[in-house]
């Protein structure tokens, strides 16, 4: 009995090992507000705030992000440059955060915007979280007559941002 006992300890605690280490498919939408808008010689930069309770199967309480979007104006003719960086904090301060960026040529719309895990700057719960995948902001980008690309985004404007990809908590 007791060699039973121990045989369904080891396979559950093994089970919940597998469980917890491997890749999750993550699949979440963000909505959030234009908070700043700032721009110099070398680009602009667009912050977006707002709440998150849930990425892909894992459960935030009281959690919040920081979407920054530049879009570098040496980069704004063709090929332009997109980047992102993701600030994810949960309501005890750990912090994922997630970035990305992307290049498009004139007259093609900006495709395969990519996004991972930024190890480095991860804390608490996330510090070992590994993970990438694909990413989407609406509004879109636009590229105006002139091959210029340009996010439509003003201060208080809603900005949605889709995730695709695996996550792995360890």
């Amino acid at each position: 009995m007791k060699l039973i006992a121990l045989l369904v300890t080891a396979a559950v605690l093994a089970a919940a090992s597998a469980d917890s280490g491997s890749a999750k498919p993550l699949t979440s939408s963000l909505q959030g507000t234009s908070t700043e808008l700032s721009g110099n010689c070398c680009g602009n930069v667009y912050v977006i705030n707002g709440s998150v309770q849930q990425l892909g199967t894992i459960k935030l309480s009281g959690g919040t992000f920081v979407l920054s979007l530049g879009l570098g104006a040496f980069d704004a003719q063709p090929p332009a440059r997109l980047y992102l960086r993701l600030t994810i904090s949960d309501k005890h301060g750990d912090v994922l955060e997630l970035d990305g960026d992307a290049l498009a040529a004139s007259g093609q719309p900006i495709t395969r915007l990519r996004w991972s895990v930024a190890t480095a700057n991860s804390t608490g719960q996330f510090r070992r979280a590994q993970g990438s995948g694909t990413y989407s902001v609406s509004p879109p980008l636009q590229q105006d007559a002139s091959g210029v690309w340009r996010f439509p985004v003003q201060i208080g404007d809603t900005v949605a941002l889709a995730l695709s990809g695996e996550l792995t908590r360890t």
